[in-house]
């Protein structure tokens, strides 16, 4: 996963946030199998975490477990985990190929 920011315990730090060019940051995909799933673990479990997705899955409260979509394409996901502390914003590319 790429880091995309955090605030912790009143402290930010700048990041590209939720809102960027995914090329400009050049994120390297993953390729893997239709209907994949993706675990997001941390060392500390987050009191909330949210996934969004501008590839066709919806943003939603998550355990943490990402079934990833059926159809070929690339799809990027972010990751918003929350915890009393402070928040981490995350994300990742994959790229489901026909296997």
């Amino acid at each position: 996963m790429t880091w995309l920011g955090s605030c912790w315990e009143k402290f930010c730090s700048d990041g590209p946030g939720m809102f960027f060019e995914w090329d400009s940051l050049g994120i390297t995909e993953f390729s893997t199998s239709p209907g994949s799933v993706v675990t997001v673990v941390y060392d500390r479990l987050p009191d909330r975490i949210v996934i969004s997705s501008g590839g066709g899955a919806r943003g939603s409260e998550s355990d943490g477990v990402i079934r990833l979509p059926e159809e070929a394409g690339l799809y990027d996901f972010r990751i918003t985990a929350r915890w009393e502390e402070g928040t981490v914003l995350e994300g990742f590319r994959a790229r489901i190929v026909e296997r």
